[in-house]
């Protein structure tokens, strides 16, 4: 009976559906018809009354006045607005909104409210109109006037929507290669966002092309294709008219096609980096015998963050690996280091120093490191053989080292491939082997193959690792992977709230974490509360009191109610307090894993869950209530 209530009830579930898709693809063509037909029906009459007295008297000069309008009002807006949008985009202030609300408002005026306000401003005896000498009414500068106040803001907002959706670390990896403001946003920017742009620029057009009310009141002469299609109607009637509809679709559709079509010369924009480039900007000399190794590295950082300070102040070896939860201000920290504050809308102060082994203790510049983003900040419109011939040119490296960077990141066999078509973890690859190849004195990796799968990934932690000691290049890596942490770094800071919660050589701070926040971040699965009368087994290793415990999934045992084992008193075994139910037990191969939730009666206490890695029988299964074994050896004390 069930099952029969279950069908019908999909039935009616894909009856629905199906009713939904019919109902939306009929409105769908209704919207289309109703767009193209009355288009269709124009041509079908025009052909009809192409002989008329009036179809083309005054049509090429109305057709001529109105496309060097339009095209005036494109042009001042893709010259001047386009980069006031990518402005726009990318200021923080409070006066830039205020601007950006002020320039919607004309896409909001009714089209003679637009024309009211012209003429109050430009026209004749207005103020701001004697600067024209009366010339702005009734002339050719009038009806560009007119169609530039209502088009140019389409192209200023949908400039700046676009400029918005850019990756930020777009225009910073621009101006680190040597990039001017102006370069970065004609050859980093524009080209990046040329999809969004055009199509903003289109609108514009089409917006300008179409304008009647503002121009019938500023500019009624010369007649516009509009305001010609108005004369004759109200003249002569539909018959009259139909030519000049007829040509303004057809310009219309002939100019929306043009403009759809223009691409950004993509070539162009690469040559001009390379020569940006050429002029000086140097991230580090090719390397030498002279460049002495990084011994240490002391990095101070602060700044206020929206919802902390970030505030640190370390000294580490040559490699460092950074731990620490989502938000902790992991990726703020490399950016600070950089002095790439602006992408996180902020001003901060850092330093970083190194000493080297021959006892120099010098300042490292924002010059002489690289930042390598989880996103790769790659130019979308170049392709991955160029960006790393532009690393390349800012270091002076040679070929060897530009085919060995390609071999250990496998990159051979895609280097025409655009940047936009690669995925997550080419991408990765790339802007790794690209940062390699500036030769910094030290490289900011920010998670560098966290979209890759592990076995992949360890082969390409080894090829850095290498490079990274050849080149004598000092490393800070953000990761959430404690593998990766301790392969690619030999000392670790754990940051928490902007702040340091723990520091150390990789393998202290695995061993012996501090907290039960380092403790989830070096690998330990399991923490859970450490009863008073357990403080003596800890009293040699404990300097303060004992709040949590920590111990990794294969420390434990199982040990089911109806089973006979017991653990072997030998070393010390504890049995954790409560009972555990079994909620979860997944096969692995060689072992189960097996996740389990205290059984605790005090309410007020909160269910403890813990993961062990069961091998041997007998098999768990949900459900299966067992007691927790560990050895005392394993479990390691945490003081908060």
């Amino acid at each position: 009976m069930r099952d029969e209530k279950a069908e019908k009830l999909a039935d009616s579930h894909g009856l629905r559906s199906g009713g939904f898709k019919g109902i939306f693809s009929a409105l769908v063509l209704a919207l289309v018809a109703f767009l193209i037909l009355p288009i269709a029906v124009l041509f079908y009459y025009g052909l009809k009354n192409i002989t008329h007295p009036s179809s083309f008297s005054l049509v090429g000069e109305a057709t001529w006045v109105s496309l060097a309008a339009s095209a005036f009002a494109v042009g001042v807006s893709l010259i001047i607005g386009v980069p006031l949008g990518y402005f726009l985009a990318r200021s923080k202030s409070s006066w830039s909104r205020v601007l950006t609300t002020l320039l919607r408002i004309p896409m909001g005026l009714p089209p003679m409210v637009a024309g009211v306000i012209l003429l109050l401003t430009f026209g004749p005896y207005a103020l701001f109109g004697k600067v024209f000498a009366g010339h702005f009414v009734n002339t050719l500068i009038g009806v560009c006037g007119a169609q530039t106040f209502v088009a140019a803001p389409f192209v200023i907002e949908g400039s700046r929507g676009a400029f918005l959706q850019l990756d930020p670390f777009l225009h910073w990896a621009g101006k680190n290669i040597g990039l001017s403001e102006v370069e970065n946003f004609v050859f980093v920017g524009l080209p990046s966002a040329w999809s969004g742009v055009r199509t903003s620029v289109l609108l514009g057009w089409l917006r300008a092309m179409g304008e009647f009310g503002a121009t019938v009141l500023v500019a009624f002469h010369p007649y516009s294709l509009p305001i010609l299609a108005f004369v004759n109607f109200d003249g002569g009637g539909l018959a009259s008219t139909l030519s000049v509809v007829e040509v303004t679709v057809l310009v219309t559709l002939l100019g929306a096609v043009g403009l759809s079509s223009i691409s950004y010369p993509r070539r162009l924009a690469f040559t001009s980096i390379k020569r940006s480039v050429k002029r000086g900007q140097t991230k580090a000399a090719p390397l030498n015998e002279n460049r002495e190794e990084v011994e240490l590295l002391k990095v101070e950082v602060a700044c206020r963050l929206e919802k902390f300070d970030l505030e640190l102040d370390f000294t580490s070896g040559f490699r460092t690996s950074i731990l620490g939860y989502s938000g902790a201000g992991k990726s703020a920290l490399l950016a600070g280091i950089v002095g790439a504050w602006e992408l996180y809308g902020v001003e901060g102060e850092r330093r970083v120093t190194q000493l080297s082994k021959g006892g120099t203790d010098l300042a490292i510049s924002s010059a002489e490191i690289v930042l390598v983003p989880q996103s790769g900040a790659l130019f979308p419109h170049l392709n991955v053989g160029q960006h790393l011939e532009i690393a390349q040119m800012t270091s002076g490296a040679g070929s060897s080292l530009f085919d060995r960077v390609v071999e250990a990141f496998d990159l051979a066999d895609f280097l025409d491939s655009p940047a936009k078509s690669l995925s997550g973890g080419q991408r990765q690859r790339v802007s790794v082997a690209s940062g390699i190849l500036q030769l910094p004195r030290l490289i900011l990796l920010d998670e560098p193959f966290s979209a890759l799968d592990a076995p992949r990934r360890s082969e390409y932690q080894l090829a850095l690792t290498d490079l990274l000691f050849q080149f004598k290049i000092a490393s800070l890596l953000v990761t959430h992977d404690i593998s990766e942490a301790a392969i690619l770094g030999d000392s670790i800071v754990v940051v928490a709230d902007g702040a340091s919660a723990q520091f150390g050589p990789s393998g202290d701070v695995i061993r012996a974490p501090g907290s039960a926040l380092v403790a989830g971040l070096v690998g330990y699965q399991n923490i859970i509360d450490c009863e008073p009368e357990w403080l003596p087994l800890f009293s040699d290793v404990l300097a303060g009191d004992c709040h949590k415990l920590a111990f990794r999934s294969h420390s434990a045992v199982l040990v089911g109610l109806d089973d006979n084992l017991e653990p072997p008193t030998t070393p010390q075994w504890l049995r954790l307090s409560g009972l555990f139910s079994v909620a979860l037990a997944s096969d692995m191969g060689e072992y189960q894993r097996v996740v389990l939730y205290n059984r605790e009666l005090d309410k007020a206490k909160e269910r403890q869950r813990v993961v062990v890695e069961h091998r041997g029988e007998p098999d768990y299964s949900i459900g299966m209530t067992c007691s927790l074994w560990c050895k005392v050896s394993d479990l390691v004390p945490l003081t908060s």
